[in-house]
């Protein structure tokens, strides 16, 4: 999260006379000032960009924006659109800008709310008997009087499909506006999405060329770091050895910005990335601190999403959260990793890009050497690769089907699962192919990154790739040309391969962490009992208590996944216990 918070408070009726002292008195204990608009109350810092008529203000922006291809946030907004609807001036936002913002757009009828397309800027809302209430934070709502419950329906929903991002948050009467969406206040309120990954993905808007698109990723991804690290703020990159952290240091090298670089190493070899960490870190002259991941620096009970509507936040990263603490002392960092590029790099292992070709191209030169790649890629032969593929071409289905996770649920839980499973994004368009549909999901899975705590971090924590022109440019790259040599996230890897050590962004794979997690698992058996086998979850009837405690109760070498799935409940049990 950016730290830009606000409240925006819009009576019922219009009349903002009650709220003017309430409001002000908030704002002096959140450091926040109060502004009038035409319809509306906003709470926000004095930097917030405000734009509208002279002495009245229409409309605003809260947090960074950046113009499109420009390295630096935007110090002034002209409001070129200034008495069109609010629906063409939203689009015009989404089209000619970028960034963390959420946009106030005032009109007669009641004030438009735009959250940026993947936008590191919260909008949660709260509807009461007087007024409509959107906040940055949970916090803010509490300071109007909102009393936060948790909705247990939403967080069965979570537990089937923890990485698909809903309105509908797991606390009672708070909703999300989600990235790219827009909601009108007027008597009824209307919601309407802006921006669509589909929009990126028709063949007229598709670069099939290889070089093309290598280039053209390679720019908005330079750009783009470029302008989100302009600030002057130091930035310490969590460089795991990986690809995408590797390409987060080569696009701070290339801007010249300074970084220091840590990386987490585990005690099994399987999760030491340290000789891959210190390549990148020496190629882009940035130090580097190693350090040794501790079972003893996590606690179960605590939730690192304590400040989140909902339990996204998973308890072993507190030993990362640990070992930034340590290294950068009270100075302000903003910590910076490589979360998401793994969906909107189109790390996909499946036919599915071949059919796409198929079915776009027809016989095209290129499908023995992406059928090779594939099969590569997965261990297979090619042809079964190419039996998969031809199968998906004839069937002509492209509908992704969501992965959902039943372990350990009530039948109650299990019986949800449709509604779990469905978005917006999941329902392709005529004609699209499977591959793209295969995209569109990582994409939305990448959603769930987005938005990082505050409280539980104590510094700004950003997922610096997922920014809405790198995503753009990704999807309109087509899902064959992400296959080469036998790896997946070719284009990404072409487009920073010179920026990083000779060969680096062709290494066959990368280091787990799992072994770290079934550390914690061990050392906790006996709180993993109290916490899930008398916790919340087993109350409301959303996990089946037996079978945990069988798990946990086992003896002998860990099989299986199942210690994952009950970390995870610890993690929403703990997330529960903060609210």
């Amino acid at each position: 999260m950016t730290g830009d918070r606000y409240l925006i408070v819009v009576p019922h009726g219009g009349t903002t006379g009650s709220w003017r002292e309430r409001l002000t008195t908030i704002g002096r204990q959140h450091c926040l000032a109060l502004t009038e608009g035409r319809s509306f109350l906003l709470l926000a810092p004095e930097s917030a960009l405000l734009f509208g008529r002279p002495g009245h203000l229409d409309s605003a922006v809260l947090g960074p924006i950046y113009a499109r291809g420009g390295r630096t946030a935007l110090t002034d907004l002209p409001d070129d659109d200034a008495g069109a609807a609010p629906g063409a001036r939203a689009a015009s936002l989404i089209q000619r800008y970028w960034g963390d913002y959420v946009a106030i757009i005032g009109d007669e009828r009641g004030p438009t709310i735009l959250r940026a397309p993947f936008g590191d800027l919260s909008c949660y809302l709260h509807r009461s008997s007087d007024a409509t209430m959107l906040a940055s934070d949970v916090a803010l709502l509490e300071s109007v009087s909102v009393e936060p419950a948790i909705d247990w329906h939403a967080v069965a929903l979570q537990l089937i499909a923890p990485d698909i991002r809903r309105r509908r948050t797991c606390l009672a009467n708070i909703e999300e506006l989600a990235c790219g969406e827009r909601i009108t206040l007027g008597p009824s309120p209307e919601y309407e999405t802006m921006w669509s990954p589909w929009q990126f993905l028709g063949h007229e808007q598709q670069c099939d060329d290889r070089s093309a698109a290598t280039e053209r990723l390679r720019k908005v991804l330079l750009d783009t770091v470029a302008a989100q690290t302009s600030d002057g703020m130091p930035n310490l990159v969590l460089l795991s050895g990986g690809i995408d952290s590797s390409a987060v240091a080569a696009a701070l090298s290339a801007a010249g910005r300074e970084a220091a670089a840590l990386t987490m190493v585990t005690r099994d070899a399987a999760g030491d990335e340290r000789a891959f960490a210190r390549a990148v870190a020496g190629h882009c002259r940035f130090p580097l601190a190693e350090m040794v991941r501790d079972p003893a620096m996590v606690d179960l009970t605590r939730s690192e999403a304590c400040d989140l509507p909902y339990p996204t936040e998973t308890s072993f990263s507190q030993a990362t959260r640990a070992a930034i603490r340590a290294h950068t002392g009270s100075s302000g960092h903003r910590i910076l990793h490589g979360g998401g590029g793994d969906q909107i790099f189109c790390s996909m292992q499946s036919a599915a890009p071949l059919a796409d070709l198929i079915r776009a191209k027809g016989f095209d030169r290129r499908i023995p050497a992406l059928t090779l790649d594939l099969a590569r890629l997965a261990n297979a032969t090619a042809g079964a690769v190419a039996r998969q593929a031809l199968a998906r071409v004839i069937s002509r289905r492209s509908a992704y089907r969501w992965p959902s996770n039943l372990e350990c649920l009530t039948p109650m839980v299990c019986a949800q699962e449709s509604e779990a499973v469905s978005h917006a994004w999941l329902s392709p368009p005529a004609g699209a192919g499977s591959g793209s549909a295969g995209h569109v999901a990582l994409t939305l899975s990448a959603l769930g990154i987005v938005q990082s705590p505050t409280r539980s971090t104590g510094a700004p924590w950003k997922a610096i790739l997922l920014s809405q022109p790198v995503i753009e440019t990704c999807l309109s790259i087509p899902p064959w040309l992400w296959f080469e040599r036998g790896r997946n996230r070719a284009i990404a890897r072409r487009a920073i391969e010179d920026l990083l050590p000779h060969g680096h962004v062709w290494r066959p794979g990368k280091g787990a962490m799992a072994s770290f997690m079934i550390e914690i698992f061990d050392a906790n058996r006996s709180r993993l009992r109290a916490m899930i086998g008398d916790g919340l979850l087993v109350r409301e009837g959303l996990v089946d208590r037996e079978v945990c405690l069988k798990v946990l109760d086992a003896r002998g070498p860990i099989k299986g996944n199942a210690w994952a799935r009950l970390l995870q409940f610890a993690d929403v049990e703990a997330w529960a216990a903060s609210w």
